[in-house]
């Protein structure tokens, strides 16, 4: 059993955030003094009764709050190292099976679909962008000619880029008009 250590009674400074000394609570500011005899009285009689009280209560709730303390952390152990790590270890071996079958089913049912979209959408292409950035959502005119400008300003777009007979056999013009 380690050694207690009476002086230092917070060496991984758990607490330090807690200032209860009476210059971190009370201070008077330049130009509002109180007479000296006042404040060295003030200062005797907070640090008098801050440890009185704390020893009182230190003296009656001490020993119940650290059986509990020890008591809640001895049993979250003990659930830790003896039910909850081997449970999800059995887990694991018991599921094994089931994970191979589940990959095995991703790999025959999804991975072409995802293939495909890999490939279709390899070949967008982000280097240019609209004239104006474009607006938020609710901002948006859903107007005919809106959607005929924006297509009108994307299509020029393309034609400055790239070949258009590039684009002719690469892009299918019923896709572009639901842009």
């Amino acid at each position: 059993m380690q050694e207690i250590n009476l002086i230092e009674r917070d060496p991984k400074e758990i607490n330090s955030f807690i200032q209860v000394l009476f210059h971190d609570v009370i201070a008077e500011p330049y130009g509002s003094y109180s007479s000296d005899n006042i404040w060295i009285k003030s200062n005797k009689l907070y640090n008098g009764s801050k440890n009185c009280c704390y020893k009182f209560l230190s003296s009656i709730f001490m020993i119940p709050i650290s059986l509990f303390c020890g008591c809640f952390l001895g049993f979250t152990a003990f659930y830790q190292i003896w039910l909850c790590i081997p449970y999800l270890r059995y887990k694991y071996i018991l599921f094994k099976f089931f994970r191979r079958i589940n990959g095995i089913l991703k790999a025959v049912c999804m991975a072409p679909e995802w293939n495909t979209y890999g490939l279709f959408f390899n070949r967008i292409d982000s280097r240019f962008s609209f004239s104006s950035p474009p607006k938020k959502f609710m901002e948006r005119p859903y107007s005919s000619d809106y959607i005929k400008n924006e297509k009108k300003i994307f299509m020029q777009k393309i034609h400055k880029d790239w070949d258009i007979e590039l684009l002719n056999k690469q892009v299918n013009h019923d896709d572009l008009d639901r842009f």
